[in-house]
């Protein structure tokens, strides 16, 4: 539910936007409730909920018959004052995310476009030179059409949202009609060279397309868009759930940290809910919630008249509840949040490195070192892309790093001693340490990926055999 309002709330906030930057002009139509639905890809309803709070609004009048329309316009000074306020305060991040795109998604892309059938790529090649639909909406169809590959709901939801928030507003407004056009040449040359399987050029055109967008986007700030230090910066926001549950969550994964980092020992006892609560500036009952969630999933046990006890690590398995339907559900977005991790974090973590100071790499290190002393060895890579949800460069890359690892505390019953005491697993972990004592960005970069596809993959044969669907294996 909340996901749909959410989707609700970003298409009413996305046509306001576009009314604003002068998309659309007084008695304009806006397109078919359907129509609209197809351009987005989302369900008829989703849409109708939107034009039916402009209804309300009087920002549009709406029938049966005649459709949308949009009731009063903006004056031309007013959306010329609209665009200069709207970019301006989404500067650095709209820079920031475009920025971001390849190491987010370059690798995903390439996956999907060599899982995709002859079939797939001809219909991707159809959106693209499809004149019914408008550029604005145009690369949004093509992207969620080709990630639908993946099968990850999650990645789906992600990647709507950035272009809700980055691509489409811009697209509404920039008219240089030969980059444009250069953008869509390059889209049907991707699709020709993955149809012949000329893999290195396909990734090749990927990284340009994402660099496409970002020159685009430099371009037009440096031509239409005065700086102004006067005008308060927008910053990306990326939540997955409720507010409320949020706290509870990440007070949740705040105390995993501290455990897996030995601020909070086994069979120690937890401080009671009124002190956790006045330390971390949270209510009595955010707190137990959080206890409540920990205790489900095998983390801590509650003994009445004692307190709440850490538990030690090969027990967490056997005192967690897997068919409980919404800690079902939330395994899927553990598994989906492991897959986009698994291929983005090679770009990320050697981009982060690179950026990180000695006193930063230290301390990494000096995490690492503490799990595998505790033969942790399985938890060491969780602890690295906990590190660059604190540290990359990118503010996007942050925020949407801290929710994806904030995701991987559903799957903590599933680190099971067997993989963490292997000698596999010890290897990898000594290789790991060793690249970054040796400043080995790229090394470290390489051993991580592999390591996160290799526990995505067996997470993902654990969740088949009790029946959670996981996203596609093109790993």
């Amino acid at each position: 539910m909340q996901e749909k309002n959410d989707m609700q709330n970003l298409i009413y906030t996305l046509l306001i936007t576009q009314i604003k930057l002068g998309v659309y002009h007084q008695h304009d139509p806006l397109p078919y409730i359907k129509q609209m639905s197809d351009y987005l890809c989302v369900a008829p309803e989703t849409v109708r909920a939107a034009y039916g709070r402009l209804k309300v609004e009087q920002v549009i009048t709406l029938s049966k018959k005649a459709g949308a329309h949009l009731s009063a316009g903006c004056t031309e000074n007013q959306i010329q004052q609209n665009i200069q306020e709207y970019f301006e305060s989404r500067r650095t991040m709209l820079l920031d995310l475009a920025a971001s795109m390849p190491a987010l998604f370059g690798k995903m892309e390439l996956l999907s476009l060599k899982k995709a059938s002859p079939q797939a790529l001809d219909q991707l090649k159809v959106i693209q030179l499809d004149s019914q639909i408008p550029p604005t909406y145009r690369s949004l169809k093509f992207f969620l059409s080709l990630h639908r590959q993946s099968e990850n709901q999650l990645l789906t939801r992600l990647i709507w949202r950035i272009f809700i928030l980055v691509h489409i507003p811009f697209f509404s407004v920039f008219q240089d009609r030969k980059m444009l056009e250069e953008q869509q040449a390059q889209q049907i040359m991707l699709l020709e060279a993955s149809l012949s399987g000329q893999w290195q050029t396909v990734q090749n055109l990927i990284e340009s397309s994402h660099l496409w967008l970002l020159n685009a986007l430099r371009k037009y700030y440096h031509e239409s868009i005065r700086p102004d230090s006067t005008v308060q910066e927008i910053q990306f926001a990326w939540e997955l759930y409720h507010k409320s549950d949020q706290k509870r969550y990440s007070f949740a994964v705040t105390l995993i940290k501290q455990i897996n980092r030995g601020q909070r020992k086994n069979g120690e006892f937890l401080p009671s809910l009124a002190t956790l609560a006045a330390e971390n500036q949270l209510s009595v009952s955010t707190v137990r919630r959080a206890l409540d969630l920990l205790n489900d999933i095998g983390v801590v046990k509650s003994i009445n008249g004692k307190g709440t006890q850490v538990l030690p690590f090969e027990q967490i398995a056997a005192h967690c509840d897997f068919s409980q339907p919404i800690y079902r559900r939330r395994l899927t977005d553990f598994i989906e949040s492991l897959h986009v991790c698994a291929c983005s974090c090679r770009a990320v973590a050697e981009q982060t490195l690179l950026a990180m100071t000695e006193a930063q790499r230290n301390q990494l290190l000096e995490l690492l070192e503490r799990l595998y002393a505790q033969q942790r060895y399985g938890l060491g890579i969780y602890g690295v892309i906990g590190i660059l949800a604190e540290e990359a460069h990118s503010p996007a890359i942050r925020t949407l790093y801290a929710q994806l690892f904030q995701q991987f505390l559903w799957g903590y019953p599933l680190r099971i001693p067997k993989r963490n005491e292997s000698t596999e697993a010890q290897m990898q972990a000594r290789a790991l340490t060793e690249a970054l004592q040796h400043f080995d960005s790229s090394l470290f970069a390489q051993l991580l990926e592999n390591s996160l596809i290799q526990d995505f993959k067996t997470a993902q044969s654990q969740l088949q055999k009790i029946g959670v669907s996981a996203p596609s294996d093109f790993l």
